[in-house]
């Protein structure tokens, strides 16, 4: 193959092949930069083939990642409502009167809301 592009080479050196040199120089040149392009071209593909499974990678651990605190969110909220309700009857009972009041129940309700907070605390 090289022989044949040597012997073509040195054919356009004889006199009134100059021209004919000089176009087939730039068709190499213009072929070698498409080729260039093309090559560019699929590396860019190839490369935005990885950022869209890297990113779809991502996108499942944020997905992950928000179902997990809006679990971890549904429960804290549950757990302060808790609390508050508490809270509320222990307020309701101030002030107090401790002939009137169960204080077994205040005692309770106590327990109940220091549970609760201690619960909290523990977490991560």
């Amino acid at each position: 193959m090289l022989f044949i592009f040597r012997k073509l080479r040195r054919s356009f050196f004889l006199p009134g092949k100059v021209r004919t040199y000089v176009a087939y120089a730039l068709g190499e040149i213009v072929l070698i930069v498409v080729g260039i392009l093309i090559a560019v071209q699929i590396g860019e593909w190839n490369e935005d083939r990885k950022n869209r499974a890297q990113e779809k990678v991502i996108l499942a651990e944020i997905h992950e990642e928000f179902l997990y605190n809006k679990e971890e969110w549904a429960g804290n909220f549950n757990r302060y409502l808790d609390v508050r309700t508490k809270l509320d009857a222990i307020i309701e009972a101030f002030p107090l009167d401790p002939e009137k009041m169960d204080l077994d129940k205040l005692a309770e309700l106590l327990r109940e809301i220091r549970g609760h907070v201690l619960d909290i605390d523990k977490r991560p």
